[in-house]
Order: C-alpha cells, then sequence, then structure tokens
C-alpha cells in the first residue's frame, strides 16, 4: 500500500468531511438537513474506513460494517462466557470478517480480532 498516497488522500477526506459538516449546519429547511447530514455521515464512514488500508487486512472478508449498540462486548471467541476482550461503543466501524452462528467475527482499526454478537452489527454505516 503506497501510505504517502493514502495520507494525502485522507487529508482531503478530512478537509471535505469538515465543508459536509458546515453545508449540513448551514442548510436552509428540514429536508436539506436531513439530506446534508445524511451525507456528511456517509463521508465519515468513508474517511474511517479508508483507515484499515494502512494496517493488515484479513484475506477475505464480508463487508465493513458498524456496531449498533453501546458497551458491545468484543469476546476471544464466539461465546458469552468466553473472555472480554473489550467493550465497544455505537459506531464503531469494524471489518466484519464472518459469521458463526449467532456470533459475527471482527477486526478493529489497531487489527484485533474477536467475536460480538452479530445482533449488535451491521453492514455498512449503522445509524
Amino acid at each position: 500500500m503506497n501510505d504517502e498516497l493514502l495520507d494525502q488522500i485522507m487529508a482531503q477526506e478530512t478537509a471535505l468531511l469538515e465543508l459536509y459538516r458546515q453545508l449540513a449546519e448551514s442548510a436552509p429547511g428540514e429536508a436539506h438537513q436531513k439530506l446534508a447530514r445524511e451525507l456528511f455521515q456517509q463521508r465519515g464512514f468513508h474517511l474511517k474506513t479508508l483507515a484499515f488500508l494502512k494496517g493488515k487486512l484479513p484475506r477475505e472478508f464480508l463487508c465493513l460494517g458498524t456496531i449498533i449498540d453501546n458497551q458491545v462486548n468484543l469476546r476471544r471467541f464466539p461465546k458469552g462466557s468466553s473472555d472480554l476482550l473489550r467493550q465497544l461503543e455505537r459506531g464503531t466501524t469494524v471489518i466484519i470478517i464472518g459469521y458463526e452462528g449467532n456470533w459475527g467475527q471482527v477486526q478493529l482499526l489497531d487489527g484485533t480480532v474477536g467475536y460480538v454478537f452479530k445482533a449488535y452489527l451491521k453492514c455498512g454505516r449503522g445509524d
């Protein structure tokens, strides 16, 4: 991966994200505000997912996804009694590697791999 090029893209995307935020704040009516907020959220998700290109990726995965609830347990193995690795907050972007029963195997931005109950995962943005 060309880190220099990726850094350049991320810097430009960060600047664009700020412009989208300003657009959402200055939109004239409710419908315009709603659409502008949606665009802002999409650009934010896009920026978060770009950061995954800087790290090690799984060989295969299903999709980029989002944690859709607060304080979701990330476990070492796909069962509720397994070691708790950490808790994840709503909006955390993950790579969804696959599913095992009621569990989704995910990778975090820092490379940590674990399992989350699949009811708390959504492919794509989770809003």
